[in-house]
């Protein structure tokens, strides 16, 4: 009797592993950093020009005017704008057409975003090396809190993208303070309500992992010794209540002084 095949289970999708790619050195890789600086002082500078007592360049779409340095467009110039929209959609299809590598490599927003996250990965992390190095270490103090800074950077340089991208449509020196102020009086709750998740994930064993002293740990570790030491107990959680409860009211304060809404009332 032929032996029946054994019975094999096919993955059609395979798990998503991180890459982490070196840092390219050498002419070409000088050539897309000076193209990337090129296009993200285009970007991010622009808007804070002023021409003539007003933003240099601002699509002004509630108003229905488009200021371009010295040119104001109304919907009377129409046919300007659509020319100039034409002449830049067919300058970019030339471009793509004739020198599409360049393009997708030193121009291409996915490709100039992507290279300043790589840089900011190799900035907070390290080389290659270190970074794969880094993922296979357990989950620990310092662990976090590179981790932390990294995303922190991410998301600041994500913030301000939009931010910027924003204020070519309003006016961003107007844009900027309604943004952050209210922005920086809910901060101080984050903090908060940070603490106190990660501390109560330290002291359920799911957290920073002892022996780095954090409250949660320090309230775990004391609890066995409840009757004898209480001290152990009390000073980590009147020191975190007392923490919070300040930056729940630095954040109450702030909001009240920061708040265009509240401050209107």
């Amino acid at each position: 009797m032929a032996q029946q095949p054994k019975e094999q289970v096919v993955n059609l999708y395979q798990g998503s592993k991180r890459i982490h790619p070196k840092l390219a050195k050498g002419r070409f890789a000088n050539w897309r950093i000076l193209a990337i600086l090129a296009t993200q002082f285009v970007f991010y500078v622009i808007p804070w020009l002023n021409w003539s007592g007003r933003q240099a360049v601002l699509f002004d779409i509630p108003g229905r005017h488009f200021y371009i340095f010295g040119i104001t467009l109304v919907p009377g110039d129409l046919i300007y704008l659509t020319g100039l929209l034409l002449l830049s959609a067919f300058g970019l299809f030339w471009w793509t057409t004739i020198a599409g590598r360049l393009w997708c490599g030193y121009a291409c927003p996915q490709t100039v975003y992507t290279e300043v996250m790589l840089w900011i990965d190799h900035l907070v992390e390290g080389d290659r090396n270190k970074r794969l190095k880094l993922d296979k270490e357990p989950w620990n103090a310092r662990k976090i809190r590179i981790k932390f800074t990294k995303y922190l950077l991410i998301f600041v340089v994500c913030a301000w993208t939009g931010i910027t991208f924003a204020g070519w449509f309003t006016p961003i020196r107007e844009l900027v303070p309604n943004v952050l102020r209210p922005l920086l009086s809910y901060s101080f709750i984050i903090v908060a309500v940070l603490i106190v998740a990660e501390a109560s994930l330290s002291f359920l064993g799911v957290g920073i992992s002892r022996p780095t002293p954090t409250w949660g740990n320090m309230i775990s570790a004391g609890q066995g010794e409840l009757r004898t030491s209480p001290h152990l107990v009390f000073i980590p959680a009147t020191v975190m209540f007392l923490t919070v409860y300040a930056l729940n009211r630095l954040g109450d304060k702030a909001r009240q002084y920061w708040d265009p809404r509240d401050s209107a009332l």
